[in-house]
């Protein structure tokens, strides 16, 4: 891919039960121009992407920019909610 737009934005989730770590990285931002736009259906979805943010920055010393969260009305009944909900799991990193 290699370019710079227009961006292409990994929409999905980072459990870390089906790929490593780096292998969510790299589909989350390891192809530029990819953005990563999280789903978080739950809370512990947040906490997951957490952890990547901060596998980033502890093993590539790179800052993941997340550009937005999807949601339904699932678990977290409002966009609000997982907004709140990534926010709190990426503060700090």
């Amino acid at each position: 891919v290699g370019g710079y737009t227009p961006a292409m934005i990994d929409f999905g989730s980072a459990e870390g039960s089906f790929w490593t770590e780096s292998q969510l990285y790299q589909v989350a931002y390891g192809f530029a121009p990819d953005v990563p736009m999280p789903e978080v259906y739950f809370p512990v979805q947040a906490s997951e992407w957490g952890s990547l943010v901060r596998y980033a920055r502890d093993t590539y010393g790179r800052t993941l920019t997340i550009v937005g969260v999807l949601t339904t009305g699932l678990g977290i009944d409002n966009p609000a909610r997982a907004l709140s909900d990534i926010l709190g799991a990426i503060s700090g990193i």
